[in-house]
């Protein structure tokens, strides 16, 4: 028979080998997020500086810029949606 104590320490040995292969494992995935992202978040601001540009030669600033800031947020998830495949 093994005592509570040897069998209460293998169960602790198996939740610890457990947790540590989850903590290893959402690294890796948050590594692998923030790689997906890459260069694909630069549209956002040039599309608000591409906005701008063609609000100042609309004379509508405000509208040019909402324009733009949509363009990039669409072209960005566009490059996440073709980098997931």
């Amino acid at each position: 028979m093994t005592s509570r104590l040897h069998r209460e320490g293998r169960e602790f040995k198996s939740l610890w080998a457990h947790y540590t292969k989850k903590e290893e494992q959402s690294v890796a995935n948050k590594e692998i997020k923030k790689e997906s992202k890459g260069a694909g978040g630069l549209f956002i601001p040039a599309g608000i500086f591409i906005g701008m540009g063609v609000g100042f030669l609309i004379n509508n600033l405000p509208a040019g810029m909402f324009i733009g800031m949509g363009c990039g947020f669409v072209v960005f998830a566009l490059t996440i949606l073709f980098k997931k495949k």
